[in-house]
């Protein structure tokens, strides 16, 4: 996470400005989420916008799949790669925290609904290339119908803590 900071302080030394800036996968890999967040405004213009991606661990889905063994273990904890944890409240609570208005989120494909039945159990089963398969074909299916009605279905799986991953859209104060 050294490079991440180092490039970032050269951008901001530079004076360089960004209308938007995608961090995907990237807030679970660091120690100090706010600190980044924090120093990442500084990038962003004035109306500027932030993407977030991160894993939806902890969620509703996977506290209800644990607690009625569909899984026996936190397979989402997973130091020393991730050291922060997700859910769509906590990621609003950073958010706001860091002076950024929530403009909008969602979450992707819900795989982890796969894990209540043992055969598709990609946890307990070597299962994990079906259930991706799956999952783009079932993708391609709905966004063939509707990418703006896909994006309301994953917004409200977001809002019931379902979803692999949170998607947050924000924008500076």
């Amino acid at each position: 996470s050294g490079n991440i900071y180092h490039t970032i302080d050269n951008l901001i030394k530079e004076n360089k400005k960004y209308d938007l800036i995608n961090l995907q996968n990237v807030l679970e890999h660091v120690i100090n989420p706010i600190e980044i967040m924090n120093t990442i405004n500084k990038l962003l213009t004035k109306d500027g916008i932030l993407v977030i991606r991160v894993p939806n661990d902890f969620s509703k889905l996977q506290n209800h799949l644990l607690d009625n063994n569909y899984i026996d273990n936190q397979f989402w904890v997973a130091p020393p790669d991730h050291l922060s944890y997700f859910t769509l409240d906590s990621l609003i609570n950073l958010a706001k925290s860091c002076n950024y208005h929530v403009i909008d989120y969602m979450s992707d494909y819900p795989i982890d609904f796969d894990l209540f039945e043992d055969h598709t159990n990609y946890i307990k089963n070597k299962v994990g290339k079906s259930s991706h398969l799956k999952r783009i074909r079932v993708e391609n299916f709905m966004c063939n119908i509707s990418i703006s009605k896909i994006n309301n279905y994953y917004k409200k799986l977001c809002e019931l803590g379902c979803g692999r991953e949170i998607i947050i859209f924000l924008q500076n104060i």
